[in-house]
């Protein structure tokens, strides 16, 4: 009867899926911090992040061992939501995740008005 093998094969399934749980291991915007911008009319830009979250078993306990944040010098124009590094994470098992770091805010070229005004003021002072 294939009513019943449905059956059994989705409490199966079922009984398979509940030694399972998702965790996050890291909240969005943990990390999240300010970057110098070389060029730009700001001085830094702040950067956000999404969750890193992933499942395991419900008896396994899985903890971050090891953050580091992989950026190269930005300069500007830098848009909205663009990426702007990494944020490498590594857990107890070992295992290393990437999540990608995006710039919050838009930060537009510095004109050379304002580059000029700025090489002047630091000469002075």
């Amino acid at each position: 009867d294939k009513t019943k093998a449905y059956q059994q094969v989705l409490q199966y399934f079922e009984e398979l899926f509940q030694q399972y749980q998702r965790i996050t291991l890291i909240k969005k915007d943990e990390y999240a911090n300010t970057i110098p911008i070389y060029q730009g009319n700001q001085p830094q830009c702040t950067y956000t992040h999404s969750a890193l979250q992933c499942t395991i078993l419900k008896n396994e306990t899985l903890k971050v061992a090891k953050v580091q944040i992989q950026m190269e010098p930005q300069y500007a124009p830098i848009t909205k939501k663009q990426k702007i590094g990494t944020l490498k994470v590594t857990l107890s098992n070992h295992k290393t995740y990437k999540v990608p770091l995006y710039a919050k805010n838009d930060i537009q070229h510095q004109s050379f008005f304002t580059f000029f005004i700025k090489f002047l003021y630091e000469s002075i002072f």
